[in-house]
C-alpha cells in the first residue's frame, strides 16, 4: 500500500472531474470508484468514462456485496456506493489486494458510527467473562458463542461483536462500529477527494491506525480562491423576526431529541413558515436542514397540521456531492451540528480528538453548495442557530481577509 493520497479542494473547483481525467490518462490500471450517490455510480461515471466500462454491483441488499466479488474477481472497474463499500469483508479486501486496484474514495465515508447501548452493558460482559476488550484499538472480543447471548439483554451487542467491527471506550461507556481498515490498506493506491480533511473523523481513523496520507497536487477548474469570492458575493445572510426567540438555543441533535418542548418546536415551524413567506410560498425554491424526525408529521414535528408538510422542503444537514438542488436558491439551515458524542468520546480517548467546529463548518459549506450558489447565482441563507452563522461568518472573513494579504 502507497501513502494514501488527498484532493482537498472546495465543492465546485472540478475534483471529480479531475480525477477522471487523471484515470482517463492510466487505464491500464484497475479502478474502484467509491460515491455517497447511486446516481454517480450508476449513471456519472458511465458517461464521463465510457470506455472504461465501469460496472456497478447489481441485486438486493443482501446479493450486492456478492456481485462486487464477482466484479473483483473478474478485475472489472467498479464503481459503489460508500454503504455498500462499507460492507465488503475479508473475501473482497484478499482481492482488492491481489488484483492491484486502485481505491477513489468520493468525499468522507462514515468510516466510525455510534452504536447504542446502555453505559454498563460493556462492564458487565467482561465482568461476567463472557468479553474482553483488546488492545490498542479497545475491540469488544466475545468469549463465549454468540447463541450464548439470544434472548438476554446483550444478544444486539454480542451480534455485533461477532462480526469483528466492535469498539468501545476506554471506560467501556460508549460503543462505535468500524469499518474494516483493511478496506484502504488492501489497495494498491488510494486517493480521497474532500474538503477540510485534516482533523476530520477519517483522518483521525487513518491516524489511529498508523496510516500515512498526503496531499495530492493535480490541476483544477477553479481555484479555491475563485469558489470563495462566488460565495461571498452570492450569499445574502437573511435574518427574520421568527429567528429571534432560538437564537440562544443550542439547535443540536439532543435538543431536538430530547429537550425541546412542543412550543419549543413550534418555534422551528414559525421560521419555516417565515421563509416560506420570503420564497413566495414556493417550496420548489427551498431546501431546509433540520432532523429528519422533526421534518416529518408525528410527536416531533416542528409543523402544524394545516400547513404543506416541512418535508416538501427537507433536505439533509450531511449532503454531499449531488447536483439535484442546484435550482434552489433559499436555504435555511436550523440544526447546530456536532460530532455524535460515541464517536468524539472514541476517539478522544484515544488522544485523537475532533474539532467540533471544524466538523459542523465542513458539513454547513457541503450543505450549501448544494444550492443554486454552486452555479454562481445567489441566494437567500437562513441560518437560525447563532453558532452555526458564526462558524460560516467568520470562515467567509477569514478567506477574504487571506486573499487581500496575498494580494498586497
Amino acid at each position: 500500500m502507497k501513502t494514501i493520497q488527498v484532493l482537498d479542494a472546495l465543492p465546485g473547483t472540478g475534483k471529480s472531474t479531475a480525477i477522471f481525467n487523471m484515470m482517463k490518462k492510466n487505464q491500464d490500471s484497475k479502478y474502484i470508484y467509491v460515491s455517497p450517490l447511486l446516481s454517480e455510480v450508476e449513471e456519472r461515471i458511465q458517461a464521463e468514462l465510457p470506455e472504461m466500462q465501469f460496472k456497478a454491483p447489481s441485486g438486493d441488499s443482501d446479493t450486492k456485496t456478492t456481485d462486487a466479488l464477482k466484479l473483483l474477481l473478474d478485475g472489472e472497474n467498479i464503481a459503489t456506493t460508500h454503504s455498500l463499500f462499507a460492507l465488503m469483508n475479508q473475501r473482497h479486501w484478499q482481492v482488492i489486494r491481489s488484483q492491484g486496484y486502485t481505491l477513489i474514495l468520493d468525499e468522507e465515508i462514515n468510516v466510525v458510527e455510534e452504536f447504542a447501548c446502555k453505559s454498563r452493558d460493556v462492564s458487565m460482559m467482561v465482568e461476567q467473562d463472557s468479553a474482553e476488550i483488546t488492545c490498542p484499538y479497545n475491540q469488544v472480543i466475545l468469549k463465549k458463542p454468540v447463541s450464548y447471548f439470544v434472548g438476554g439483554s446483550f444478544e444486539n451487542i454480542a451480534k455485533e461483536a461477532s462480526k469483528g467491527n466492535l469498539y468501545t471506550t476506554k471506560t467501556n461507556t460508549f460503543l462505535v462500529t468500524q469499518i474494516p481498515i483493511e478496506l484502504f490498506k488492501a489497495a494498491e493506491q488510494t486517493i480521497i477527494i474532500t474538503y477540510m480533511f485534516e482533523g476530520c473523523v477519517l483522518e483521525r481513523f487513518l491516524r489511529l491506525h498508523g496510516i500515512e496520507w498526503k496531499y495530492l497536487e493535480i490541476p483544477l477548474y477553479r481555484s479555491n480562491d475563485d469558489v470563495i469570492k462566488t460565495l461571498r458575493n452570492n450569499i445574502k445572510f437573511v435574518h427574520i423576526p421568527t429567528m429571534d426567540p432560538v437564537k440562544r438555543i443550542s439547535l443540536s441533535s439532543t435538543w431536538y431529541k430530547r429537550t425541546a418542548t412542543p412550543t419549543q418546536l413550534q418555534l422551528i415551524g414559525k421560521i419555516v413558515r417565515g421563509v416560506r413567506t420570503h420564497a413566495d410560498n414556493d417550496d420548489n425554491r427551498i431546501m431546509a436542514a433540520l432532523p429528519k424526525l422533526n421534518a416529518s408529521r408525528g410527536h416531533k414535528y416542528v409543523g402544524r397540521p394545516k400547513d404543506r408538510p416541512v418535508s416538501n422542503v427537507y433536505l439533509s444537514a450531511m449532503s454531499r456531492a449531488t447536483n439535484d438542488h442546484s435550482h434552489k436558491d433559499v436555504v435555511l439551515h436550523c440544526y447546530d451540528r456536532y460530532p455524535h458524542v460515541s464517536v468524539s468520546a472514541y476517539f478522544q480517548s484515544h488522544g485523537l480528538p475532533i474539532d467540533s467546529d471544524q466538523f459542523a463548518l465542513s458539513e454547513m459549506i457541503q450543505f450549501v453548495f448544494r444550492s443554486a450558489v454552486r452555479n454562481g447565482k445567489p441566494i437567500s441563507l437562513f441560518v437560525a442557530s447563532t453558532r452555526m452563522k458564526k462558524l460560516l461568518e467568520d470562515w467567509l472573513n477569514q478567506q477574504e481577509e487571506e486573499l487581500l494579504d496575498l494580494a498586497i
